[in-house]
């Protein structure tokens, strides 16, 4: 399940990115000397379907799968392996045709966060700020057994042929009636906690950023937002496949940011930005083989780790409905290179890095409220901007079909 908590992992990281900045990239700088806090919460969900390396929606948990065949539930149990033998005498391929269904690890993941930052006008075109934020996790995972089962059916077909074989299929029958349990065990054997409900909270990783409106005129403003991520946030745990890390990374990036003022209450902007995590070391569980969804503890290394770089791109319009509302609708492009490791053995590190690349297409949209107006022409005393915003992954790969909603608000003075 680690691909699917590295995926869960990205999204949130774009949920950082997003703190202190609840809809587009902006050109626009406090006045000097202004302070302004601004408060986010909001919650992810969506998270317990994905979108796939070939861009096709599917649980999050499809690729774990487990078919439960008779070679199968004989990984886990001698007596079937000894079973599936034995019938396979009797009649070639009847050992290897009992199946008891399939075995799903059913995940539904749902997160929530407090976002809050403070901004500072350091001069007429330079702010700088930063933000944390608070995510409170929650993981509803199970372990399902479904599908037909032959068991019964074949035990008709040896019948009172062999005691011995009929007494080897009633235990088989037992064993697979509390194969969910087994696999638990396994996890516990294998160095692993068992699959749960997990609750908590958990900070997020800081960013500290800055915004230098370099060139303003009536209808084009330019600026660049450069930004750094510190590793804050609660890292995975490579021994528990259910929690969700919430960062634990180090990374610097800058934005491009571009504003087109065709009217006054028009607003066109596009943006570009690229991040690059810092080199670090993380503790992973490094697999035999492509087979190896769990693998064993004498595998759990401290390796080297280097993220993929993320290009983010971004355009879309603002439009003041009038001196106190506006509306927003723009559209994301997010893509990240597969992440890259290394350590001390002579394992396929590169195994670490399946599906670890993503990209993902979004539509994003808010509605705010703003008294800075009134402020300014002695309407109302206290300025402030209110808003929500929603966004949605509409196509990705190796991403959650993830929907955000966020309020949120930011206060001068």
């Amino acid at each position: 399940m680690n691909q699917i908590k590295r995926s869960i992992i990205m999204t949130l990281i774009s949920v950082v990115a997003s703190v202190g900045r609840a809809e587009m990239e902006s050109t626009t700088v406090l006045p000097q000397g202004v302070w302004s806090p601004e408060i986010n919460i909001g919650m992810v969900s969506g998270l317990e379907d994905r979108f796939n390396s070939n861009g096709l929606v599917e649980s999050a948990t499809a690729k774990y799968h487990i078919d439960l065949s008779g070679s199968r539930i004989g990984r886990l149990y001698p007596e079937v392996k000894t079973l599936v033998s034995a019938l396979n005498t009797v009649s070639p391929g009847l050992g290897d045709a009992l199946t008891r269904g399939g075995l799903d690890f059913e995940a539904s993941p749902f997160i929530q966060y407090f976002g809050p930052s403070l901004s500072y006008g350091l001069s007429k075109n330079i702010s700088i700020g930063f933000g944390v934020p608070v995510f409170a996790v929650q993981n509803d995972v199970r372990i399902a057994v479904k599908g037909p089962s032959n068991l019964n059916s074949a035990a008709g077909l040896v019948n009172q042929i062999d005691p011995e074989l009929d007494e080897a299929f009633r235990k088989v029958t037992e064993m697979a009636a509390a194969v969910d349990e087994a696999v638990q065990q396994l996890l516990v054997s294998r160095g692993y906690q068992r699959v749960r409900n997990l609750k908590y909270s958990a900070l997020g990783d800081v960013q500290v950023s800055g915004v230098f409106a370099y060139y303003h005129r009536p209808q084009w403003r330019l600026a660049i937002r450069p930004f750094v991520i510190l590793p804050t946030g609660r890292a995975d745990d490579p021994d528990d496949l259910v929690d969700i890390a919430t960062g634990g990374q180090t990374a610097v990036g800058v934005y491009s940011i571009h504003d087109y003022i065709p009217h006054r209450k028009w607003t066109i902007s596009t943006s570009i930005g690229y991040q690059v995590p810092l080199p670090d070391r993380s503790d992973v569980r490094v697999p035999i083989d492509n087979q190896d969804v769990l693998p064993a503890a004498n595998r759990k290394e401290t390796v080297e780790r280097q993220l993929g770089n993320t290009i983010f791109l971004e355009a879309g319009v603002k439009h003041e409905i009038n001196k106190e509302f506006a509306l927003t609708g723009y559209y994301g492009f997010t893509q990240k290179d597969p992440d890259r490791f290394s350590g001390e053995h002579d394992w396929n590190y590169s195994l670490l890095s399946r599906d670890t690349g993503s990209e993902a297409h979004s539509v994003k949209g808010s509605v705010e409220f703003s008294t800075i107006n009134w402020f300014r022409e002695k309407i109302y005393d206290f300025p402030f901007i209110v808003g929500y915003s929603f966004s949605t992954n509409l196509m990705a790969k190796n991403t959650p079909v993830a929907t955000i909603n966020q309020l949120y608000m930011r206060l001068f003075f």
